[in-house]
């Protein structure tokens, strides 16, 4: 498995998402397929870890506290 952050010459941080291994899926238009065919493959990536749902609830808790 690859280390979760790298540090670049620059000294940022570089992360791998998920385990280093074999390819899941080489077929044309994936990063994989891109990466075996010496090409760079660039994902851009969002990540909203928000419960929606519960932010009425979360809301009404601090409501409380007040």
């Amino acid at each position: 498995m690859s280390e979760a952050s790298v540090q670049d010459e620059d000294d940022a941080s570089l992360y791998w998402i998920g385990e280093n291994g074999k390819e899941a899926d080489n077929g044309v238009g994936t990063d994989f397929h891109a990466i075996s065919n010496n090409y760079v493959s660039v994902t851009p990536l969002q990540i909203d870890l928000t419960k929606y749902n519960e932010i009425d609830t979360v809301s009404e808790w601090l409501q409380e506290l007040s």
